[in-house]
């Protein structure tokens, strides 16, 4: 604990006397300035100057800096390889991916965390339509799964019906051509008994002519009454017996009407049926978007969400690091690159303070980006973990082939040094 200094009655004393004395001083000099100001200018002013003399006087000296002529780096140009231009590449990693949300909802809860390694088509996140943990997406794929088993159950049964309907069509017209095959037979007998009565009538004619009797008029009366009831139903019969008569025709439509109808149902039983089930894995797909899962085998890299967190499509979920990874490196370039681009020189390739020689695998022959052309790389499994996906890196790019017998067509811009007069190519 530090002591506290003590002050005694004397150095208090002191210390007044000291304020006095500065306090009268100030009193006078202030007075003097005010009786005699233009004096107090001069005095000031040459206080001034002496404290600028003496400080003048009392400065280091500054030391003599000398210039050295700075050294400029430049690239030599080698006879014999090809030039090289620095070109950015693009590092793509196929067995990085992030999960998204695919529908809107709320996260209910999360099945893995970060370091956990999965197997393809394991839950990673459960969605919920609600805070109350309610899924829209289940209740609709138990509804689809309900119908189609339900139509799956009476399609074997309703298809029974309708054939049994199709027989009875086809049985009422067989029906109807039996009916016209026995009219038909009964059409004889009827013309037969209507050329007897016709005979009756005529041999009664004949006895009239000899003798007028009231009995064989009355005799004739009936059998002329019997004859033109015999001759309507032969023409009726005669009608109905015709296949070639509207009644025929029309037993015939109606039974082809029939089985098309019943053969559209039969349709239409086949089709609901399937169409059940196209709406079951309709509404499968729907639920399996409340509850996302890993495409591949991987390790879980980052969760981004967390329960009760309200997710929108395109949401990042989960970030996922593939047990099977392919690293490719691609790099944009002008036509007059790609087109020069060797493949026979390596290129190099600057991943943080390493430095890859590498080939190229790919080199497209028509514009990919816009008016930029693709040139594709693969990076070897080593240099996977000093990569991160969609990070850029530098590559020296190999142009052109090389041979010394003749001028080559590219030169590094850093190997060429010009003057007013002459340029210079430093090989």
């Amino acid at each position: 604990m530090p002591r506290r200094k003590k002050f005694s009655l004397k150095n208090l004393k002191e210390i007044s006397n000291v304020k006095n004395k500065l306090g009268n001083l100030y009193a006078r000099i202030v007075v003097f300035a005010r009786q005699k100001p233009f004096t107090s200018f001069l005095i000031a002013l040459g206080f001034l100057f002496i404290v600028i003399l003496a400080n003048s006087l009392t400065a280091p000296k500054v030391a003599e800096i000398i210039k050295e002529e700075a050294s400029k780096e430049v690239e030599v140009y080698r006879i014999g390889k090809s030039a090289k231009t620095n070109v950015l590449a693009q590092v793509e990693k196929t067995g990085v991916i992030t999960i998204a949300a695919q529908t809107p909802g709320i996260v209910s809860y999360i099945h893995v965390s970060e370091g956990n390694t999965v197997w393809q088509g394991k839950t990673l996140i459960s969605l919920a339509s609600n805070y109350a943990g309610g899924n829209a997406g289940s209740i609709s794929r138990k509804l689809a799964a309900l119908q189609y088993q339900n139509a799956k159950d009476t399609h074997d049964q309703q298809k029974n019906l309708i054939n049994k309907q199709r027989e009875i069509a086809g049985k009422s017209d067989a029906n109807s051509d039996e009916l016209r095959s026995i009219i038909d037979k009964s059409l004889s007998e009827t013309r037969s008994l209507i050329d007897l009565n016709n005979s009756i009538i005529s041999a009664i004619d004949d006895s009239l002519s000899e003798f007028d009797n009231e009995g064989l008029k009355q005799l004739k009366s009936q059998f002329l009454n019997g004859n033109n009831l015999l001759k309507s139903s032969l023409r009726n019969a005669e009608y109905q017996a015709a296949s070639d008569k509207p009644l025929a025709q029309l037993s015939d439509l109606q039974k082809d009407v029939t089985i098309g109808q019943l053969d559209i149902q039969l349709k239409a039983l086949d089709l609901s049926l399937e169409v059940g089930k196209l709406q079951l894995a309709l509404a499968k797909n729907a639920e399996a978007a409340m509850f996302p899962s890993s495409p591949i085998g991987a390790v879980v890299q980052r969760a981004y969400v967390s329960p009760g967190q309200s997710v929108n499509p395109g949401t990042p979920l989960i970030k996922l690091s593939g047990t099977k990874k392919e690293v490719n490196l691609s790099a944009k370039v002008p036509a007059k690159f790609a087109r020069r681009a060797s493949i026979i020189e390596e290129s190099v390739i600057h991943i943080g303070g390493k430095k890859l020689l590498l080939k190229p695998d790919f080199v497209s022959s028509e514009a990919t980006d816009g008016q930029l052309y693709t040139i594709l790389f693969t990076v070897p499994k080593e240099y996977h973990d000093d990569l991160t996906d969609g990070e850029y890196v530098r590559i020296e790019l190999a142009i052109g082939v090389p041979d010394t017998g003749k001028s080559m067509p590219f030169i590094p811009i850093d190997s060429v040094f010009q003057t007013l007069d002459e340029a210079i190519v430093y090989v």
